[in-house]
């Protein structure tokens, strides 16, 4: 059995700020990630910075956003809610995208302007090269945290992915123009990128062994960030292309129906991803109160369980995937809750049990 000390934080003037995805893209230029609901409702200002971001990545557990700088050349981190950012690696050149395995402790990035892939701790110690070829400029990054295979995309056309555990690089496709940004669904084995042409950009796909490449969507702007929303079978992306106003807009994975979201003027929409309704603005904490609980077994391959110590309260329990995607949730009439993980696949889970207006978090493996 384990037995681990969580640290619930009691908030003051708890603001969530939706219990659903949310669409978060940065704002070129600007200083700003932004964000929205998936419907093109509830737009808001998130977060505050000195620069400007290319790439932007979240962390579930730590409440966190981690984004690529360009003027700065750095990687930041800024907790949501935060007045500020950190520094956490500098002395980069024109860095862009950028990815987190929150389960190895790991961030990765491509860094255009050295033609480089590069990780670190997710403090940002201990910086390394994984990829490195003369002027080929990687750009878009997806990582599968589960098969530890890293996909990326390069200014040259070709879509490629390392192995991280070998670091042998396997071609899949090649792009007529520029992948800027690149999104998997392992579960249907696909492919998407976002093809930047001055002459006419698309949404383009294939399968993860190159075959059956096809366009989804032509004739758009100047298309740049992209996320899927797997659960509505629909993809957006960020079109900054032409005159103002710019937007940011949604399709089925077919490409069928498209439509406009948001709309921008004065600026452009960049960076997109979608959270899972993890994002919470509050700004002051009123007080910590530590609560032992028992989580056990953990690795797990069946049955888990979940006992609270000293809380005389119901509770719930969310459980997401590496990735920060809810796959589940249970509310609990008593004080323990026994999870059947025997139908997940084998990876890193995070628990989010909440009790009243007390949030904690909790990773478990899935062995």
């Amino acid at each position: 059995m384990k037995k681990t000390l969580l640290s619930f934080v009691l908030l003051f003037a708890l603001e969530t700020i939706s219990a659903q995805s949310r669409l978060i893209w940065t704002a070129f230029g600007q200083g700003r990630i932004e964000t929205g609901n998936l419907d093109g409702t509830e737009r808001d200002t998130l977060l505050s910075f000195d620069g400007s971001s290319d790439g932007l990545a979240f962390d579930a557990a730590s409440q966190a956003f981690y984004f690529t700088n360009g003027p700065q050349n750095a990687i930041m981190k800024m907790p949501a809610g935060a007045q500020s950012a950190e520094v956490i690696v500098s002395g980069l050149e024109l860095p862009e995208e950028i990815v987190i395995d929150p389960v190895n402790n790991k961030i990765y990035w491509s860094d255009w302007g050295q033609n480089k892939i590069q990780r670190a701790n997710m403090d940002g110690s201990g910086t390394e090269d994984i990829y490195q070829e003369t002027s080929l400029h990687p750009k878009g990054l997806f990582l599968d945290t589960i098969s530890q295979n890293l996909y990326f995309s390069q200014q040259s056309g070709v879509i490629a992915k390392i192995d991280l555990n070998t670091l042998i690089i396997d071609t899949i496709t090649t792009a007529s123009g520029v992948p800027t940004k690149i999104e998997v669904d392992m579960d249907t084995g696909k492919i998407y990128w976002s093809n930047q042409d001055f002459a006419g950009s698309k949404i383009q796909r294939c399968n993860l062994d190159g075959s059956g490449a096809e366009d989804i969507a032509v004739g758009l702007g100047l298309t740049y960030g992209i996320a899927i929303d797997k659960a509505a079978g629909k993809i957006y992306w960020t079109d900054w292309g032409g005159d103002f106003p710019k937007y940011l807009k949604r399709a089925n994975l077919d490409g069928n129906d498209i439509e406009g979201v948001f709309e921008f003027t004065g600026y452009s929409p960049y960076a997109l991803i979608i959270v899972d309704g993890l994002v919470s603005n509050s700004k002051e904490v009123l007080f910590e109160n530590n609560i032992s609980t028992n989580v056990f077994p953990n690795p797990v391959a069946g049955f888990l369980n979940i006992e609270i110590e000293k809380l005389n309260e119901k509770f719930s329990v969310e459980i997401y995937d590496s990735r920060g995607i809810l796959i589940n949730s249970t509310k609990n009439n008593k004080y323990s809750a026994r999870l059947d993980f025997s139908g997940y696949a084998s990876g890193i889970y995070l628990l989010k049990i909440k009790s009243g207006n007390k949030v904690a978090w909790e990773k478990v493996v899935r062995s």
